[in-house]
């Protein structure tokens, strides 16, 4: 996954160095959760992090996620059979989730 959104941003920066006019057409949204753990040693909060973490899988659980999402809007010009991009506008989700130590009940 690690390669997905890092081959994401470099396409991405292609995109913003390449051409000036791309800039204002490139977004990067960053979207930050967080899930509550309470423990009062390292292994009790590790406990808690396997029972309220992202899931990862079907029956597994993750300590944090990185999630995202790539959306284009590309705006294409068709004239005497051939097909030009005339513009293009991307916009990229990411979603980080982190635990959050919570005081105790």
């Amino acid at each position: 996954m690690r390669l997905a959104v890092l081959t994401c941003l470099i396409m991405l920066g292609g995109l913003c160095g390449g051409a000036p006019q791309a800039l204002a057409g490139t977004k990067v949204l960053v979207t930050t959760r967080s899930y509550d753990v309470v423990g009062a040693t390292g292994a009790a909060l590790v406990e808690a992090m396997n029972r309220k973490g992202p899931k990862h899988g079907f029956m597994t659980r993750a300590i944090a996620d990185t999630g995202y999402v790539v959306n284009w809007k590309l705006d294409v010009d068709r004239s005497d059979g051939v097909c030009r991009l005339r513009g293009a506008e991307g916009t990229m989700e990411l979603t980080y989730t982190f635990p959050r130590l919570a005081s105790p009940p």
